[in-house]
């Protein structure tokens, strides 16, 4: 799946289904179909709103989780971070 369907795929979800984002984006079923198999580029407002819902979705689900567990990630390793710059 690439990037565009996957992202149309969560949204939908987010919103309670294909035929739901569907309507919001004022789009047609063969439209939708192109997009979510990549045949046709989103326009970059379609692109906007859907990671806006991805987002807010996420960001609300993090809130909720982190309230009650804190996660320690470590930072990555700069020396590593570095050499791996000096060979590109």
């Amino acid at each position: 799946m690439t990037l565009q369907g996957a992202l149309l795929e969560r949204a939908a979800a987010i919103l309670g289904g294909l035929d739901i984002l569907q309507r919001r984006l004022g789009a047609d079923s063969i439209q939708m179909q192109r997009w979510r198999e990549a045949r046709a580029r989103l326009p970059e407002p379609v692109f906007l709103y859907l990671v806006d819902i991805v987002l807010r979705d996420d960001v609300a689900r993090a809130l909720g989780d982190r309230r009650q567990h804190t996660r320690n990630i470590a930072p990555p390793d700069r020396s590593r971070v570095a050499a791996q710059s000096a060979k590109a």
